[in-house]
């Protein structure tokens, strides 16, 4: 069989990856092997503000394994890790540039509707029928998203009156 191409490689594990939507509260209940690879607390803290935010991130990328009941998240460890420090108020909020009124803040003390939010919001989560023999082609499908990301953000960025009063209008309905 002759090798594949590196953009071959790509596009195939392209095409055998399922893309599926989950809420924090998916994630929080399915069994992930997780590296023990953290953010410090500032960038932790900026993460969650842009969650909350609203600010769109990069796919959550998954694989099943052969040694683990579960699946093993190749690409987005910080991210889950920062989620679940929030969520089991391991974490509290500084550094809030655009939301200031998250600052100082754990998950227990934001607002009914931020916290619903923060638990409803939908995450698009890769699972890749791969194995680690792909890894080099991951990392390039990696740095591919992060770059699209960065190029999203910066032509959209999202105005802080927006964020703000998003959160305010919700916080406002739920009590009358």
């Amino acid at each position: 069989m002759p090798k594949l191409s590196f953009a071959e490689k790509k596009r195939q594990i392209e095409e055998r990856a399922v893309v599926k939507v989950y809420s924090f509260q998916d994630i929080y209940s399915t069994k992930f092997k997780k590296s023990k690879s953290y953010w410090n607390r500032p960038q932790q803290s900026k993460f969650i503000e842009a969650l909350l935010a609203g600010v769109r991130i990069m796919p959550l990328y998954v694989r099943n394994c052969d040694d683990y009941e579960g699946l093993e998240i190749v690409n987005g460890n910080k991210r889950v890790n920062a989620m679940l420090s929030f969520y089991n108020n391991q974490l509290t909020l500084q550094w809030c540039h655009k939301l200031h009124r998250l600052e100082g803040r754990k998950f227990e003390d934001i607002s009914k509707s931020s916290q619903s939010y923060f638990l409803n919001k939908e995450y698009t989560v890769v699972v890749l029928d791969g194995d680690e023999d792909e890894d080099d082609v991951l990392a390039s499908i990696f740095r591919s998203e992060r770059t699209k990301q960065k190029k999203h953000e910066a032509q959209h960025p999202i105005p802080e009156t927006f964020r703000v009063v998003c959160h305010q209008g919700a916080e406002q309905k739920r009590h009358s």
